[in-house]
């Protein structure tokens, strides 16, 4: 049963959707959303244009190199990269805007700019996956029908580290893959993804991933037929084949 699920990078199983990665480079940043309960928004969609937006960081040795905004459609092309860029002039900091097209070329920029809302016309995606998520349950989103442990990190085995006491992620026992049942609509993705354990004895629910899973506000699934899953630093289209 296992050779029917694809790896997320490499999806290839049948159905009437496929699984792309969005070509983005940084740290995803989050925006949060100044409402009781909500999540932080990270994907945002233009309700004009039905196009959508994200935004990342890229560092130099850990220090702020610039903010990305990426502009792409529902088929996950590229649109547009506005890259604000902090440069020093005079003894004194200012912003810079480059703007790239699909193709990666050059075709604006701007100096000494004020960094606005770069969300305009846009609201935050749904994050489906509660804080907590329960990988186990057939009523997931994301269901884990089996885990192929790699990995024993016993380095990593004391009470202090599996606990996360010492105010860090806890430790994983185990890192392996799940074998992951995503479900769109009314089909099951059946998807290969990275995930840590962090119960030596397999006797809970403690799985761990990076993982996030997004789908639209109903009122704009009538002109897009799309769903995300962001899984570390990367965002993956689920789209129409």
């Amino acid at each position: 049963m296992n050779n029917e699920y694809s790896a997320i990078d490499h999806y290839s199983a049948p159905g009437k959707y496929q699984i792309s990665k969005i070509p983005t480079d940084g740290k995803i940043v989050f925006k949060p959303i100044d409402l009781p309960d909500t999540d932080p928004g990270v994907i945002y969609l233009d309700t004009l244009l039905h196009q959508f937006k994200l935004t990342t960081q890229t560092y130099t040795d850990q220090v702020l190199e610039q903010n990305n905004v990426y502009t792409f459609d529902g088929k996950g092309k590229i649109l547009s990269i506005d890259q604000f860029v902090p440069t020093e002039r005079d003894s004194s900091y200012q912003t810079d805007q480059i703007t790239l097209n699909a193709s990666g070329k050059i075709i604006r920029r701007t100096n000494n700019v004020t960094e606005g809302d770069h969300y305009a016309n846009g609201i935050p995606l749904t994050a489906i996956l509660p804080p907590w998520p329960k990988y186990l349950k057939q009523s997931s989103p994301v269901y884990i029908r089996h885990f192929d442990k790699a990995r024993l990190n016993l380095s990593d085995l004391n009470p202090l580290k599996l606990a996360g006491m010492n105010g860090g992620r806890p430790s994983a026992a185990w890192t392996g893959i799940s074998y992951c049942d995503v479900t769109f609509k009314n089909e099951i993705l059946k998807v290969k993804i990275p995930f840590d354990y962090n119960n030596l004895f397999f006797s809970s629910n403690d799985f761990y991933a990076d993982l996030d899973y997004f789908v639209l506000p109903k009122a704009y699934t009538k002109y897009l037929d799309v769903a995300f899953i962001k899984l570390d630093e990367q965002l993956y289209l689920v789209a129409v084949k």
